[in-house]
């Protein structure tokens, strides 16, 4: 499991990329915003940018790990 987990780190942080930016995408399009006040949208951007910045990472880390090697 773990050789598996390794060989397929990179697809899997970019599928949980995938999922995490269709869900947003989801939510925005469903126009759940519709009439909330603007603080509420700048802490749903601000989560969003903080989800992509840890996947972003995971990927950095993982390309400098792979170089290395």
């Amino acid at each position: 499991m773990k050789a598996f987990l390794n060989k397929y780190r990179i697809i899997l942080i970019l599928l949980s990329l995938l999922l995490f930016i269709s869900f947003v995408n989801k939510v925005i399009l469903s126009g759940w915003f519709k009439g909330i006040e603007t603080y509420k949208h700048f802490l749903y951007i601000g989560v969003l940018v903080f989800g992509v910045l840890i996947l972003l990472r995971a990927i950095i880390k993982e390309d400098d790990k792979n170089n290395i090697n």
